[in-house]
């Protein structure tokens, strides 16, 4: 079975690029072999899986051969790539990855820094599908809307599924593991989101 590399991918930081790379592989490593690649140079991958709870790998890749190594491992690489759209690691990921999974937080500096990255995808990457992600959504406020909307006339490929601004998700970096590991109907609507969006990534990657 060929492995699927998807790259979780921002070409700034404060999206939850990080957050939504750890939640969709935590979802998924229920029914697959999953590796996180940390390509960041901040490490926070990294730095969340030394807690030892979550249930897959974190590896630090620099290259497009180590992320090449991992999926003749596993049938899962979620590469979780820095903030930086011009950088090596970004290219080498980008570069042998199925898709692009984009977080967006509706703000303006977000939705002008998504726009370079979704750019040098369709520049460089044409046939690298993509799924932009609303992350960090509040609820109801009108700025929400108007980065809908402006993403809705750009024609992004924008995932149906989307991630609210819940505390339950920074919760899950504090104590080093999943959704899983936290109760309450946040905590419990937060999974249903992670796991509306891990059934598109599959549906996704499954029509490749």
């Amino acid at each position: 079975m060929k492995a699927w590399v998807v790259a979780s991918s921002a070409s700034k930081g404060g999206v939850g690029k990080t957050s939504v790379a750890v939640a969709v592989a935590a979802c998924l490593s229920r029914h697959l072999k999953v590796v996180v690649a940390d390509s960041d140079p901040q490490g926070t991958a990294s730095l969340w899986s030394a807690a030892g709870k979550l249930p897959f790998p974190v590896v630090p890749v620099a290259s497009e051969a180590d992320i090449r190594a991992l999926a003749a491992q596993y049938q899962l690489v979620v590469v979780d790539c820095p903030p930086q759209v011009d950088a090596p690691v970004m290219t080498a990921a980008l570069a042998c990855a199925d898709l692009a999974l984009v977080p967006l937080a509706p703000e303006p500096a977000d939705l002008w820094a998504t726009t370079l990255l979704l750019q040098r995808c369709a520049t460089d990457f044409p046939q690298l599908r993509k799924l932009v992600v609303l992350n960090r959504v509040p609820s109801g406020t009108a700025l929400a809307r108007d980065v809908l909307a402006s993403i809705e006339n750009a024609g992004w490929p924008l995932a149906k599924s989307r991630l609210g601004q819940r505390i339950a998700y920074k919760e899950t970096m504090a104590v080093g593991g999943t959704l899983d590991d936290l109760k309450g109907p946040g905590a419990a609507k937060a999974r249903q989101e992670v796991q509306d969006l891990a059934l598109e990534v599959m549906t996704t990657l499954s029509s490749l």
